[in-house]
């Protein structure tokens, strides 16, 4: 009688094998249920941008309309269904329709111009294309998967006129859009802006007036300084803004070349091109592209020096650099070795070098070029044109379209400004087609920021601000905040939002009166001018900043003067002309004008060959309290602490000789940390000029600590039709834009409380019910989008009891 036996180790193997086979099926039953995508990739910001325009959709058919399914319309649309096709062009009509705005005004009844948002076909089309696109990716998805056999039916494509009318319903709605909407809503079929160049003359004039109307550009020292680099980055290689705007330290690697037996600093930066299909596999490496600077002799466009002074302020330096001497003169190279890189903190390799986010270059360029007395606007976009026409004139197409990012035929289309280059007429007739200085006249004639006046006004005088802070609409709102105040305490969301608004609205209605102020001044220049009378005629009226912007200017205009005043001395410096440079940036974005001035006293003592000048004690308006970095005077020892706080925090990040010490010539004093700070200028300089040392805010700033990076607003829904959009100003926006004029004509149920299955629903029956009813019932700030706090909503009620 035989027995079988199994060994334990193939017993062990086959329930192993079983538990695979197992798993195996378990992984094919999924992935037969979740099948494959069909849809195209797009990006991000591309399916947030659909997810929008379908919301509207919804929005517009199930609340405005009432009563019709938004997904059957697509469905029906596959079946060329005409009654579909009409329901897809009463929306974009309604789109144009009510896109009209206000300048400005606090409700339905307020005074003001309107105007219509969208004056254009191609806003039109785009939104069509979106909806087309959520349409296939989303709601048809769903359509493919239930009758795969006939998956071809029920799919949409979005198809361009351009290529080529085709028999379908979205191409049929594509060539009415363009056909028969545009000419009875009046849109354009043409570009709103004229496509200029911004020449290397243009470029120069705004980093030249980014300092020098430093006034009128109210930014941050650190912010200016980014915005020095990001232009330069931008100029040389006409990169686009999301490309350059905020360059990590790990995208720059700063090294020391040797070259013909100095060692010289290089910053090699590598920055990664946008867009490029997400998640594809690479088979080339044309979406990085690295560069090189190093110093030149022209500091405005020494870009090498402001990198350097950025990370010296933020001590981003694996082996720590006390001073820009020390960087300068410290590394050395080994005698068999030409390149060695001198490596950053792995903490801060994530962080920006140039921190500088999209919007805020946005702003700052178009301040600039107003300040700069430009009369028409000048996009951003000119200086990725201008530098498309000088790569394109010394080197090869495809050397050009790698460092640009772009195809021959896109460069062909989009980068050749309207302004020809080039003379024709002595292209075709020589000499005899041409005048004196001929090529000088057509190189001013190409540059973007040609028309300008530099005597425009860019403040409105203290009479025109009074009346705008008269207008009913101001007043209205200025008492509405009053009883809010009163009722609610200064914290509560409605005294907030009515805040927000007043601010709105004096800045808007300020906008647009200094722009019809510059208009008028313009043209009576002109008239003047064609007269042959003097130009001082034309009246520009008596300039008034407001009282921040006229603290910032005083805090910073002394800053900015001084780096003015280097940037067009070319012999200041002398042979440590780069050293001074970086020196005086460093204490620049430190917020440490003082130790500027002392600095700038020096260099130019040494380019006279003089001794440095004795230092002057501070006038008698500074016997109240100052603060020692070149700030004006301030009232008590509190704000002097709070205002050490907002504005010098980043004085702290490295070590600083005491500032007051250097102007009185006495025995200079290290300054490592804020505790330092505070104990040593109340012994040393009296309480007139310290601080208050709070050890909650762990001395101001702790040593080592970088300054936050700014964070992106959460997306929110709108409450009202669905959308996703920034909590704040583009909830905000949205909401003005789209709901505050079009949706409040008639009572309506709240959609909030309907999705919610609420048994009491509310029905609102103006703007002022609807913001208190989110608020109240659904802890929603109604205009801004963000949550309202526990904390907040109790005090309230504490309050009205």
């Amino acid at each position: 009688m035989s027995t079988s036996f199994v060994r334990p180790a193939a017993a062990k193997a086959t329930v192993g094998r079983g538990v695979m086979r197992q798993r195996l099926k378990d992984q094919l039953a999924n992935l037969e249920n979740v099948g494959l995508n069909d849809c195209a990739r797009v990006s991000q910001d591309t399916r947030d941008a659909r997810a929008r325009r379908w919301a509207m959709f919804s929005d517009f058919f199930v609340r405005i309309i009432g009563g019709i399914d938004p997904e059957r319309i697509w469905v029906d649309l596959c079946e060329n269904q005409p009654a579909a096709k009409a329901k897809c062009q009463l929306f974009l009509k309604h789109y144009v329709e009510s896109s009209t705005e206000v300048n400005s005004g606090l409700d339905l009844e307020s005074n003001g111009n309107e105007y219509r948002s969208v004056n254009a076909a191609s806003t039109v089309d785009l939104v069509w294309k979106d909806l087309v696109g959520h349409a296939n990716d989303v709601v048809l998805r769903k359509k493919r998967a239930e009758d795969p056999e006939n998956a071809w039916r029920w799919t949409v494509k979005y198809t361009d006129v351009k290529q080529g009318k085709l028999c379908g319903p979205v191409s049929q709605i594509t060539n009415w859009i363009s056909e028969t909407l545009a000419l009875e809503m009046d849109l354009t079929h043409h570009q709103q802006f004229i496509k200029r160049e911004a020449t290397s003359d243009d470029v120069l004039l705004v980093l030249s007036m980014v300092w020098k109307r430093s006034p009128n550009i109210n930014i941050a020292p650190r912010t200016r300084v980014a915005f020095h680099g990001v232009l330069l980055l931008a100029a040389i290689g006409g990169f686009r803004m999301s490309v350059v705007a905020e360059v990590a330290y790990r995208q720059v690697e700063l090294a020391l070349v040797r070259v013909h037996g100095v060692a010289r600093l290089v910053a090699s930066i590598t920055l990664q091109q946008n867009k490029r299909q997400e998640l594809t596999i690479r088979k080339g490496q044309d979406e990085f592209i690295t560069l090189s600077v190093t110093f030149v002799p022209c500091k405005i466009l020494c870009l090498l020096s402001i990198l350097l002074a950025q990370a010296l302020v933020d001590d981003a330096f694996e082996a720590h650099f006390p001073s820009v001497d020390a960087l300068m003169t410290r590394p050395k190279l080994k005698a068999n070795v030409d390149y060695m890189p001198l490596k950053w903190k792995e903490e801060i390799l994530d962080q920006p070098l140039l921190p500088i986010s999209y919007n805020q270059y946005w702003k700052t360029w178009c301040d600039t070029i107003q300040a700069a007395g430009v009369r028409e606007k000048v996009r951003p976009y000119a200086t990725r044109v201008g530098a498309g026409g000088r790569l394109d004139a010394v080197l090869s197409p495809a050397v050009r379209d790698y460092i640009m990012s772009n195809t021959q035929k896109t460069f062909e289309r989009n980068y050749v400004p309207r302004q020809v280059r080039v003379d024709l007429m002595q292209l075709h007739f020589g000499d005899a087609g041409t005048g004196p200085d001929s090529q000088t006249l057509f190189s001013l004639l190409r540059q973007a920021c040609l028309r300008r006046d530099p005597d425009a006004p860019l403040e409105l005088s203290q009479q025109e601000a009074d009346a705008l802070e008269a207008r009913e609409d101001m007043q209205a709102v200025r008492a509405l905040l009053g009883d809010a105040r009163a009722k609610h305490g200064r914290s509560s969301a409605t005294t907030r939002r009515l805040s927000s608004r007043l601010s709105y609205l004096r800045r808007r209605y300020t906008a647009e009166a200094v722009q019809e102020k510059r208009q008028a001044y313009f043209a009576n220049a002109d008239r003047l001018g064609a007269l042959g009378r003097p130009i001082e005629e034309a009246e520009t009226g008596v300039a008034r900043a407001s009282r921040a912007r006229r603290f910032h200017s005083d805090m910073g205009g002394l800053g900015t003067d001084l780096v003015t005043k280097y940037l067009h001395q070319g012999e200041l410096g002398g042979g440590r002309r780069e050293a001074y440079f970086i020196e005086l940036l460093c204490e620049f974005v430190a917020h440490r004008f003082t130790n500027m001035d002392i600095l700038m006293s020096r260099i130019m003592a040494e380019a006279a060959g003089q001794a440095p000048a004795p230092t002057q004690r501070p006038p008698a308006s500074f016997n109240d309290f100052r603060c020692l970095f070149g700030c004006p005077a301030l009232s008590s020892r509190t704000i002097l602490t709070n205002h050490v706080e907002t504005h010098h925090r980043v004085s702290f990040t490295t070590t600083f000789e005491c500032p007051e010490c250097l102007r009185l010539g006495a025995a200079p004093v290290l300054v490592r940390d804020a505790r330092q700070y505070c104990l040593h200028t109340l012994r040393a300089h009296g309480r007139l000029c310290s601080p208050i040392f709070r050890e909650e805010n762990a001395g101001l700033l702790l040593k080592g600590k970088a300054p936050k990076k700014y964070k992106k607003n959460p997306r929110v829904l709108c409450l009202l039709c669905q959308g996703e959009y920034c909590a704040g100003q583009g909830h905000s926006r949205h909401f003005d834009k789209r709901h505050r004029r079009a949706d409040f004509d008639e009572p309506f149920l709240c959609p909030a409380c309907q999705r919610g299955g609420a048994e009491d629903i509310a029905t609102i029956d103006s703007v002022d019910g609807w913001l208190s009813h989110t608020e109240s019932v659904h802890n929603i700030d109604g205009q801004r989008g963000h949550h309202v706090g526990l904390g907040m909503l109790q005090r309230q009620v504490a309050r009205g009891s």
